[in-house]
């Protein structure tokens, strides 16, 4: 999370040097992009989860989130998304999309 965070801060703060932010954080540059581009995949399938959701509540508005979860079973594997129930909860509480 660490890595994380600084990545954020990074985009906030473009003048700093990126090999201080690696010596601070005591981590290599390979490891920071590595990183970067996890966070990236990340908030793609974040994305096409939401719009999924959105989909299924606009058909069905007050469904649950375990049913949405088991809904999206198919969804998942076919943009192969490997994602947990919990997360899925988690995912949606953040956005404000829970019950």
């Amino acid at each position: 999370m660490k890595i994380l965070y600084e990545f954020k801060r990074r985009q906030k703060y473009p003048e700093v040097r990126l090999s201080e932010i690696c010596r601070y954080l005591e981590v290599t540059r390979q490891v920071y992009y590595k990183n970067r581009q996890a966070t990236r995949k990340q908030d793609i399938e974040e994305y096409l989860i939401l719009k999924e959701v959105e989909k299924i509540r606009k058909e069905q508005p007050r469904i649950g989130t375990r049913k949405i979860y088991v809904k999206m079973e198919d969804f998942f594997k076919d943009h192969k998304i490997k994602i947990g129930r919990d997360m899925l909860f988690e995912i949606l509480r953040i956005n404000e999309l829970n019950l």
